[in-house]
């Protein structure tokens, strides 16, 4: 298989991680905040409102970490290659980092982004952070990975 063809089933594989890892904790962490919050203090008002809009992007955002370096060596794995995990998690966590130091810097230094809604930079910036995490999980399952067939018979 061409190095395009494994390039572009790890992009695949990653993307769908991200989508998945980053629905199931979110949805996952909206009820356990609002149950933790609840029990803490009494006032439901509050509670359904900071778990919705504080805990549920958090969740998100660690469900796309997770589920894009997830995605990324499991495709590893169906491509008969060998890779960690753990370097996959790290490539993705660097990506994650430099999107939001890029978000940051977009946000403020430029001067079009005085005459760009908040709306429109949000989602700028989460169309920046989707892309990094995607793309440093593709860069971190191809760190030292190798063919699984490692052992060669000579004769």
């Amino acid at each position: 298989m061409s190095k395009t063809k494994v390039v572009l089933l790890r992009i695949v594989g990653s993307v769908v991680g991200l989508l998945a890892g980053g629905a199931l904790l979110c949805a996952a962490a909206v009820p356990v905040s609002t149950a933790i919050l609840a029990a803490c203090n009494g006032d439901d008002e509050f509670v359904d409102e900071s778990g919705l809009f504080i805990f549920g992007p958090l969740g998100a955002l660690l469900g796309a970490v997770i589920g894009a370096a997830a995605g990324a060596t499991i495709t590893q794995k169906a491509l008969r290659q060998r890779c960690s995990f753990w370097r996959v998690l790290l490539g993705t966590v660097v990506g994650c980092l430099s999107a939001v130091l890029f978000s940051v810097t977009l946000g403020y230094f430029l001067p079009w982004s005085e005459r760009l809604s908040l709306a429109g930079l949000a989602v700028a910036a989460i169309a920046i952070l989707c892309a990094s995490i995607v793309a440093g999980a593709v860069i971190g399952s191809g760190w030292k990975s190798k063919p699984a067939d490692t052992t060669k018979v000579e004769s």
